[in-house]
């Protein structure tokens, strides 16, 4: 792929300088290089979606343990009750902009004592935390 292509794609990265390499392998070294920014950010994506996925429930459940315990509340089945007191904060923080899941994991965190952020972004291989 040439540099009108990548520009045209939307790629603004230029491909590493690699000298005295044959075109084959040097196209492999571009490629594998794309590969590894897509996977980053694809991690990135993941960590960010798991973060969400584990604030959330984690806020309810603090604020509002005993609404979600019972059976029933104010007519609704506890999973009703649930979803919508999710769907509550998840709006809530939604609003907030630019920093929503560094602000929701901070506020987990200071609410519960519980870090969602430290122990998703913590290096994999890195099980005791250190």
């Amino acid at each position: 792929m040439n540099r009108a292509e990548r520009r045209k794609n939307g790629i603004k990265v230029p491909p590493p300088k690699m000298k005295h390499l044959p075109e084959k392998q040097y196209k492999e070294e571009i490629d594998r290089a794309y590969r590894r920014g897509f996977d980053q950010a694809f991690d990135t994506a993941l960590e960010l979606g798991v973060a969400y996925m584990f604030s959330v429930p984690l806020l309810v459940l603090h604020e509002h343990f005993n609404e979600v315990m019972r059976k029933e509340w104010e007519g609704k089945s506890r999973i009703e009750h649930f979803y919508e007191l999710c769907e509550k904060v998840y709006s809530e923080y939604n609003n907030y902009g630019d920093h929503t899941i560094t602000r929701l994991t901070q506020d987990v965190f200071e609410k519960t004592g519980f870090d969602v952020g430290g122990r998703l972004y913590r290096k994999k291989g890195d099980e005791n935390g250190e």
